[in-house]
């Protein structure tokens, strides 16, 4: 994992020196969107809009994200920020190592992290809040 991302409001969130998650927080201008490199690693990676639209190529397909959406690119999954829909945009980009999540265990990596990481018909998925609101009932369901 490294630095990708250009611009007066990016922020690291994590140590400079993990490898294994990092957490940043992005707040563009429209300008800013079109000098977005193309971001390729074994990560595993999670957009959240904060605020704004953006919109963001996997591979070749893009894919537009609203405040409160959030966005998971499998890794090895090429990826980038195309450009914002409103004036400014606000979201996090969350990039975790398929390592840390199995935290040390090889048959958790082998049985669920492995299987999707190496699945080349599952780029993205994309997640919207839902229209009802969730319940503490819903949630331990």
């Amino acid at each position: 994992m490294g630095k990708y991302f250009i611009g007066k409001g990016v922020q690291l969130l994590t140590e400079e020196t993990e490898n294994k998650i990092r957490i940043y927080k992005l707040g563009l201008l429209q300008p800013e969107f079109g000098h977005m490199p193309c971001i390729s690693g074994n990560a595993f990676t999670f957009l959240l809009a904060e605020e704004g639209e953006i919109q963001c190529q996997i591979n070749q397909e893009k894919v537009d994200l609203e405040a409160g959406e959030a966005l998971f690119i499998n890794a090895g999954q090429s990826y980038r920020l195309v450009r914002g829909e409103t004036e400014s945009s606000s979201f996090y980009i969350i990039e975790v190592t398929g390592e840390y999540l199995a935290a040390g265990d090889e048959s958790l990596q082998n049985k669920y992290i492995s299987p999707v990481a190496e699945a080349e018909s599952f780029a993205y998925c994309r997640f919207m809040p839902s229209a009802e609101e969730d319940t503490d009932e819903d949630i331990l369901l």
